[in-house]
Parts: structure tokens; C-alpha cells; sequence
């Protein structure tokens, strides 16, 4: 915790203002150049000014200035009326995107964001009052003697690795809902702890936070989920019933995780939401988060999967036939995470969908009909297929889908003779089965040979799901595959 290379709880401002000024860019001085000849002034804010100290890597740059909106805009070409009527402008200069807001003062939050009303003034100090955090309440003037402001011992928090609310927190908190989540957010990111009043206040201004918006509740709870201190994140949104407003109760409470096993935010959604004991509970909670359809597709195939991982002592066949309906990446995700849960015996059973009709459950097709993947029971849930092992079983696998058969079906209707149908389906299906099952079949002539077979069994009984009367044929119809033995 704290500033890199200072000891706890020692702080310079003198030596702070030099770490701002060796991290700010030589351009943003310049840009307060631009205010300084209009005779204004203006301050770096926020999250730039606290980075700077704390030696993290500067993304935006956000400025506060005694400039009206009005006389911002006339002393730039390109701004972009970004929130005019509280006094945010966006700023585009020399190829870079400046956040400008005016020094004001706010009266209500009647939608527990947005200000009803602001006042405009000249003192930096009050501005930096209505701040979230103190460590987000400490500001650089851009000018010829550039200056540190710290009204409210920020630097002294940075250094404690302390987030502390400005002022009362159960008004900032009210002031904006997002808040409560921010302060676990930061606690994540910085690995901080969290102040005991602030911590308090999180619990008691859930009505604000109920308000906030979907979409920004998911990008603070995206970044916490990939902080070096999510733990005591997660642990913090539990105590304080945040967590309960964000995910379905029948994904709650999270699992433990071994979180530092798991370096991408895929596979930590993945750990989230392991308990979920039904897919439609993943499902929305994904929907609740407003994910982006492409990873929410991923993340639930991903659970899919580690709900029927194989077991270590698994055959090379039946970890094919698991990457096959699985799907690869699907397949590696849930082998990723899967070591990474604490008992992760709960994550072995195979999801029931509702039968909205009957009122009933059902094992959910598709993924639950893998050979070798088995409902674990306490002591199989420690021995589970490792992502290594399904590496290996990929790279021996010549085939998994019927996009990588070494015939297609243009060429198995033209060696048949017939038209296109339904049957062309079953019979690559039946192909994919039988190299699956002997990966050294997948080549032309012997694919083409297994097709004219299969038409042969055609006109045979299918029993028990294998294609009888074939000679030399041995796949298995996929939609009813034979048990392992």
C-alpha cells in the first residue's frame, strides 16, 4: 500500500509536487500556458494528480479552471460542449482529449448523479470539496510555479494507503450512487483499505446506489474485478449488501477464489459466477451487467464447461469428445479456473434448465451428453482434466468440428450423387464422430469411404445411437453417443 519507495505515513508535499512533475506531460503545461495568457488559471485534478504520485501509468487528464465555460470555449478551436450546463467542456489540443470544469459549487442530487444546480467561483479549495476521496482531492496548478494543493491530507492518506470519503461521507455517497461502488473499486485497484466511516456510509446509501445506471455500475465492477486487492473488494460490497443490488441472489455469495491464478478479466467473470446453479442465472446476472454480447457468450460457455470438467484419469477420446461440444476455448477457460476454486466441487455439476412446459428440471442438451465428463463428488472435484492435458489432447486431435474435416460437403454430395438435404448434416456429423473417435481417419479417400458406408446404413436400423450394417463404418450418431466404458 502507499507510495512506492516512501515509507508509510512519511510525506513532502515538496517531494509529492516533484513525482507530479516528472510524470505530467510537457504538453499539459503548455496547455495551461494557454489559460495563463488569457490571465486564468487552471489545475490538474483527480485521478491524473493522484497516479502521478503514486507512480501508476497516466491515461486521462482531467482540469479544473476559474474560466467560465463560455471563456474556455473562446480560447480553443476545438471544444466539445461535453456537460456545458455544469460546467464541462472537452478540450482537443494538439492531439490530445483535456476534461475542463469550471470551479463551482453544487446544490442537490436529486437523481443521486447529476447536481441540480451549480455555482461558479475562483477557489480551487472549495471546488476540491465536493471531491469523492481525498486522495482524489489534490490538484497541480499548470502554470509557471506550478503548485500542489492538498486541502484535505490526501497525500497523507496516499501515503497510509487509506481511502477516505471528503468531508461527510454519507453526503458524498448521496451525492452520486456510484460512489460506494467507486470507493471498492479504488480499494481494489490501489489495495487500500477503506476508512470505517466511509466503509459505513457504503452500506447506508444503497437507495442512491440503486438508482445508478447499469452500464456504470459494470465499468466500476469490471475494474474491481481486475485490482490486485479484489478479495477484500469483493469482501467489502458482501458486507455492505452492495453485492446483492449488482448479481442475482442465486449467484450469491461469490466463491472464494484464489484471484492472482487468474490474470484476465474472462476468467475472473467466470470465477464470479460460478455458483450460479442454473445457466439462466448466469444469464442475468450477464444481462444485469449489460456485458458485451461476445463476452457474455464466452463467459457462459466457459461455465458450461467447468460444471463438467473430465476427470484427470480421463481418456485422450473422451477429452476430444469434451473440446468437440464444448469447444476449445470454452474448454481451456473452465480448466483455467477450475484450480483456482476454493472446493470447487460445487462447480461440477451439470446445470438443469426449467422445463417452462412441465414445470420441471432437465439436464440442459448439449454439453452434459460429453463422454467422460461426470457429476464430481468431493474427492474427484480435486482431480480434474488440467488445461494442459487438453492442450495436448487438441494438438492430437486432426479434427473437432466439421470445419476442419478433411472433406466438405461439396465433396461428399458429388461422391454420393446427391443433392443437398438434411442427411448431408447427419452424415458429416457421423464423419466428425468417427475422427473424434480415431483422429488418423481424417483424410479424403478414407472420409469418402465412411460416407459411402454410412449411405449404406442407410437403409439399416440405427440401434442404441450406433450406425449398424456399416461395414467398415464405426462413427456413432453424436446426438446419442454410445456410454465410455
Amino acid at each position: 500500500m502507499g507510495v512506492p519507495g516512501v515509507p508509510p505515513g512519511r510525506i513532502e508535499a515538496a517531494e509529492a509536487r516533484e513525482r507530479v512533475l516528472h510524470a505530467f506531460p510537457s504538453w499539459l503545461f503548455r496547455f495551461g500556458d494557454v489559460f495563463a495568457q488569457a490571465g486564468k488559471r487552471v489545475w490538474a485534478v483527480g485521478g491524473c494528480t493522484r497516479d502521478a504520485i503514486l507512480g501508476r501509468q497516466l491515461a486521462d487528464f482531467d482540469c479544473a479552471t476559474d474560466a467560465r465555460p463560455e471563456e474556455v470555449i473562446k480560447l480553443f478551436r476545438r471544444v466539445i460542449p461535453t456537460g456545458i450546463d455544469h460546467g464541462t467542456v472537452t478540450v482537443l489540443w494538439q492531439g490530445h482529449a483535456i476534461e475542463v470544469t469550471t470551479l463551482r459549487a453544487e446544490v442537490g442530487h436529486s437523481d443521486a448523479r447529476h447536481p441540480d444546480a451549480v455555482h461558479f467561483h475562483d477557489d480551487i479549495a472549495a471546488d476540491l470539496a465536493r471531491r469523492d476521496f481525498t486522495i482524489n482531492a489534490i490538484a497541480l496548478s499548470l502554470d509557471a510555479s506550478p503548485t500542489l494543493i492538498d486541502p484535505f491530507e490526501g497525500l497523507a492518506d496516499l501515503y497510509r494507503g487509506l481511502l477516505r470519503a471528503v468531508g461527510d461521507p454519507l453526503l458524498r455517497f448521496s451525492e452520486d450512487g456510484l460512489r460506494p461502488l467507486r470507493a471498492a473499486r479504488f480499494a481494489s485497484q490501489l489495495n487500500f483499505t477503506v476508512e470505517d466511516a466511509t466503509r459505513d456510509a457504503m452500506g447506508q446509501t444503497l437507495a442512491a446506489f440503486a438508482q445508478v445506471s447499469r452500464e456504470r455500475v459494470r465499468d466500476e465492477l469490471l475494474k474491481l474485478l481486475q485490482g490486485i486487492g479484489v478479495v477484500p473488494a469483493l469482501a467489502l460490497l458482501e458486507s455492505q449488501g452492495l453485492d446483492a443490488l449488482m448479481l442475482p441472489a442465486a449467484c450469491l455469495p461469490m466463491p472464494t477464489v484464489q484471484w492472482e491464478t487468474l490474470p484476465d478479466l474472462e476468467a475472473r467473470l467466470v470465477a464470479c459466477l460460478a455458483k450460479a446453479p442454473r445457466r439462466q442465472d448466469a444469464s442475468a446476472a450477464l444481462t444485469r451487467l449489460k456485458l458485451p454480447n461476445v463476452l457474455s457468450r464466452s463467459v457462459i460457455d466457459g461455465l458450461a464447461a467447468l460444471r463438467l470438467l473430465p476427470l484427470a484419469s480421463a481418456a485422450p477420446v473422451e477429452l476430444r469428445h469434451f473440446l468437440a461440444t464444448a469447444g476449445t476455448e470454452a474448454a481451456l477457460l473452465a480448466a483455467r479456473v477450475f484450480p483456482a476454486l476454493e472446493g470447487g466441487h460445487h462447480a461440477t455439476c451439470a446445470w438443469p434448465d426449467v422445463n417452462a412446459s412441465a414445470g420441471k428440471q432437465a439436464e440442459q442438451p448439449g454439453i452434459n451428453d460429453v463422454p467422460g465428463a461426470r457429476v464430481a463428488g468431493t474427492t474427484e472435484a480435486q482431480t480434474r482434466v488440467t488445461a494442459e492435458q487438453l492442450q495436448s489432447a487438441r494438438e492430437g486431435a486432426s479434427a473437432l468440428s466439421v470445419r476442419e474435416l478433411a472433406v466438405g460437403g461439396r465433396q461428399v454430395m458429388t461422391a454420393l450423387g446427391r443433392a443437398p438435404g438434411p442427411w448431408l448434416g447427419e452424415c458429416l456429423s457421423a464423419l466428425l464422430e468417427a475422427v473424434i473417435e480415431a483422429p488418423e481417419r481424417n483424410s479424403e479417400a478414407e472420409l469418402l469411404r465412411l460416407a459411402h458406408a454410412w449411405q449404406g446404413s442407410r437403409s439399416a436400423t440405427i440401434q442404441g445411437g450406433i450406425l449398424q450394417n456399416a461395414p467398415g463404418f464405426t462413427g456413432v450418431n453424436p446426438a446419442n453417443p454410445p456410454p465410455k466404458t
